[in-house]
């Protein structure tokens, strides 16, 4: 498995937002795509950017990434997610 830096979240979060797709972020880290999904996830802040894409944020993606990690998301003692555009219900 492998293990994502710091360095590593930020150059992801330039190439999401930039419009990258996982597949390409993937190859350019060296890492599999399930490594970028799973990262990406870690990330999601539950919000979308303008034009759709999910809100990735690597603050929250280190933070999860730490020990019980997963626990913190699931009970929201997160970062506030920065909003660009809410999620509509349909």
């Amino acid at each position: 498995m492998s293990r994502i830096t710091d360095e590593m979240r930020e150059k992801i979060y330039e190439m999401w937002t930039s419009g990258y797709s996982k597949h390409a972020i993937a190859e350019e880290l060296g890492v599999t795509e399930t490594t970028m999904r799973t990262e990406l996830w870690k990330g999601f802040t539950g919000d979308l950017y303008v034009g759709g894409r999910e809100v990735y944020d690597p603050k929250r993606a280190s933070l999860a990434s730490g020990k019980s990690g997963r626990a913190r998301i699931r009970t929201g003692h997160m970062l506030p997610p920065t909003v660009l555009e809410k999620k509509h219900d349909k």
